[in-house]
């Protein structure tokens, strides 16, 4: 059977070797069709050939496996400007099994334990403060050395990496119907997304009521009907939306709402196994009436379009849902406490469905029209 196939840009999906060449595809092709594959192929790696870089790499040695972390290295690597790296520590990770056999190496590296739990999908750093990144990402080897294939994907995790706490606190339901019945099943669902939005470039946070679920009480709310997620508008990538429609996607696109500048929302499920729902919204940027910048998420039903306003996104961090990494806000309480659970989010609501925004707008007639032709 002949089928289809669209070839789209994105991030690194299989491992490379050292100095391999990167190509990329920009494609703008539309389909109103489910009846194509996409297989992503484009990788996030430049060649490295600066002299300096190279013999840096090859005079490197240590008699055990480490992983390169040296943000001011692999920056440099990145940028091929490495003729100042010869005189620096390197900061590298090692596997606890290795941590008794660095006696002779702490002059030319740093090294820092790194933790690989079985029942975790991300590796675990003893750096201060705490740092966590996903296992996924693709690396080569020059010697023992182990160095992230796509740099700018790694150093953006690890910008993120600082490992939050979420409260766990006790939350008394009288409620027996619930829509979410394995919260470890839908997080993993929920982290398959996640993958698949890395491999685009894009990198999602937990948002509004699954935000909440993971801070407060560290899992999902079980009576929530869907989860939510939310990544800047300004690093959405539309490939991710022709990639849902194709057959390759392990998910299917349910809906499409709102335009890339206003609003946009995406609703996703699961092709296979665990029945859930995703909701990707696109964060925005403005000022109020004060100069203030601040974010927001859009939503709308057949009649209303409502805006939910946030303070401007703190930086980010990184938190454990069920076993499986999620970024999240750095300031969790201070986001949810102004979003629109105020103090109420020690409490337990029974109401299935969206919470009042903070702010809406019924639109025009005009705007109305415009907007359905997304719903």
């Amino acid at each position: 059977m002949i089928r289809n196939i669209l070839t789209i840009g994105a991030a690194t999906v299989f491992a490379v070797y050292l100095f391999s060449s990167a190509f990329n595809s920009d494609c703008n092709f539309i389909f109103s069709k489910d009846n194509y594959d996409v297989f992503i192929v484009s990788l996030g790696l430049k060649r490295v050939t600066s002299p300096a870089c190279i013999s840096f790499l090859e005079s490197l040695s240590v008699p055990f496996p480490v992983l390169l972390i040296d943000i001011h290295v692999l920056q440099s690597l990145h940028e091929e400007k490495c003729e100042n790296l010869s005189t620096k520590r390197i900061k590298v990770a090692i596997d606890k099994a290795f941590r008794n056999n660095t006696d002779g190496n702490e002059s030319r590296f740093q090294f820092f334990e790194m933790e690989n739990h079985a029942n975790k999908d991300y590796f675990q750093f003893k750096t201060q403060p705490i740092r966590v990144i996903p296992k996924n990402f693709k690396t080569f080897f020059v010697g023992n050395i182990q160095i992230p294939s796509n740099i700018p994907l790694f150093l953006e995790m690890w910008k993120r990496s600082i490992l939050l706490k979420c409260l766990n606190l006790p939350m008394k339901r009288n409620m027996t119907h619930h829509i979410i019945e394995n919260g470890k099943e839908a997080a993993g669902k929920l982290a398959e997304f996640r993958d698949i939005m890395l491999q685009f470039n894009m990198f999602p946070s937990l948002n509004g009521g699954t935000l909440l679920g993971w801070y407060r009480e560290c899992g999902i709310i079980p009576h929530t009907t869907d989860m939510d997620i939310a990544v800047f508008a300004k690093d959405f990538h539309p490939d991710l939306d022709k990639f849902l429609q194709s057959r390759s996607s392990p998910f299917r696109l349910l809906r499409r709402i709102g335009l890339l500048n206003d609003s946009f929302e995406l609703t996703v499920t699961t092709k296979t196994g665990y029945k859930v729902n995703t909701d990707l919204f696109l964060m925005y940027e403005d000022t109020d009436g004060n100069g203030n910048v601040q974010s927001w998420v859009g939503g709308a039903s057949y009649t209303q379009k409502y805006k939910y306003i946030y303070p401007k996104y703190d930086p980010w961090c990184a938190a454990d849902l069920y076993g499986y990494l999620f970024w999240v806000t750095c300031s969790p309480q201070k986001i949810l406490n102004t979003e629109i659970y105020g103090m109420k989010i020690f409490q337990v609501h029974n109401i299935i469905g969206k919470t009042q925004p903070i702010m809406y707008k019924e639109m025009g007639n005009g705007e109305k029209k415009n907007w359905n032709k997304f719903m």
